[in-house]
This record gives structure tokens, sequence and C-alpha cells, in this order.
């Protein structure tokens, strides 16, 4: 952590118009978020979430995102695809629903009764009114309530995402945390994660991956005794 903020002050060094905010200990995104939304300039209209291990790798016409959301108030939150399309049964269709919105640049922007903190561009009177009044818990990870609330009120809390939802994935996941797959599966053998510790997700979720449950389960036994 202390070199990724080193390398942070490096990289911003020369940006007089960049703060970075150190929380200090673990307080949760929505804390996080919290923290930094009510510090923010009166004239900050919008900000952009993006987490450390989801970068983007597709050009986003961020010009065009922000024009439409100035003349589109009811689009106050937008998505980027995290795969190449999402199913049509999560487009907004509920009575007083918007229809596509579409950018100057003619891109199209459609609701869909979907929510997810991932990489987004949001105003920021929607997070200070209307989205960290209902996450109470600092350690509640955002989803877990605001999925709820966009499916049955997708009118207002559904997500707008960018091209109609399509053509992505624009950004990837790096797992950054070591919750997935191979990066997993290599702290459980350097003993820093037990192997009876792990969820019936992550055993799925390391399977999926092609890992060896059952040398995995051997190999965190032998790091245990080397303990």
């Amino acid at each position: 952590f202390d070199l990724y903020l080193q390398a942070l002050y490096k990289y911003f060094s020369n940006e007089e118009n960049v703060r970075i905010v150190i929380a200090g200990k673990k307080v949760g995104l929505a804390d996080n978020l919290r923290r930094l939304v009510h510090n923010l300039s009166q004239d900050t209209k919008y900000m952009y979430i993006i987490q450390h291990d989801l970068p983007f790798i597709k050009e986003i016409n961020h010009t065009d995102v922000m024009i439409t959301a100035d003349t589109h108030p009811e689009m106050h939150l937008v998505r980027f695809p995290e795969r190449w399309s999402i199913s049509k049964g999560k487009i907004c269709e509920k009575e007083g629903a918007s229809k596509d919105i579409i950018g100057p640049s003619g891109m199209i922007y459609r609701r869909y009764k979907k929510w997810s903190d991932q990489n987004q561009f949001a105003s920021v009177d929607h997070y200070k009114n209307d989205i960290l009044p209902r996450v109470q818990s600092q350690f509640e990870f955002m989803e877990e309530e605001m999925i709820n609330v966009a499916r049955s009120n997708c009118t207002y809390f559904g997500v707008h995402y960018y091209n109609g939802g399509k053509g992505g994935p624009y950004y990837k996941h790096t797992d950054g945390t070591g919750r997935y797959g191979d990066k997993l599966a290599e702290r459980v053998r350097k003993g820093e994660i037990d192997y009876s510790r792990l969820s019936s997700s992550n055993l799925k979720n390391l399977e999926s991956s092609g890992v060896n449950i059952t040398e995995l389960k051997v190999e965190s036994a032998q790091a245990t005794e080397v303990k």
C-alpha cells in the first residue's frame, strides 16, 4: 500500500488540481465516498468513480458523457459495459422509464435495472442525496442495498449504460486484492489464507479458473505445517 501511495504522489506531482485523500484505516468504499463528496467544491457537478484494479481498456468519449448529462438531468449515473452486451431482460421498461438518450456524437445511453459501484460517471448530488443516505454500514458493499433499489425503481435508480450496454468490456478486473483465480490460489499456497476459510463461491471460482482443488488443499496443509 505504501508503495502504491508513493507511485500516486509521483505520478500526480505536477498536477495542482489533484488532491490525494488517505483514509488512514479501512473504512470501506461507501464511507470513503461519503468523506469525499462532502469535501468537493460546490461547483463540482460530476465525478468518476474508478477503483484501483479496474482500469479502462477501451477508448471512451468522456466529452459526450458530460455534455449528455448536462442536457439530460435524468441521466445521473452512467456505467460502462463490463462484458460484450447486457441481457435485454435487464432493460428498464417500466411505465415512466425514459427512452434511449442519444449524445451529441450519436452515442446511445440506455437505462437498465442494474446497479454496481464499478467504473461509473455520476452526479455528485445523486450520490449525496439519493445513494449514500441509503447505504448505512461503512463496510457494506453498496450493491447489497442499491441492486434491489434499482430493480424496484429502475425509472429513477436504474443506471444508464454507455453505448446502450453493448461493445464491452470497456474495463477489466486486475484483482488487486488477490480474491480470485490464480491470485487467490497463490495466497493459499503461501499460507496467507487457510484452505478451510475458502467459501463455496471461492472454490467454484478457483475450479473455473483451472485450479486443481485437491492439490491446493494439500499445498495449504503443507504451508500450515511449515509455519
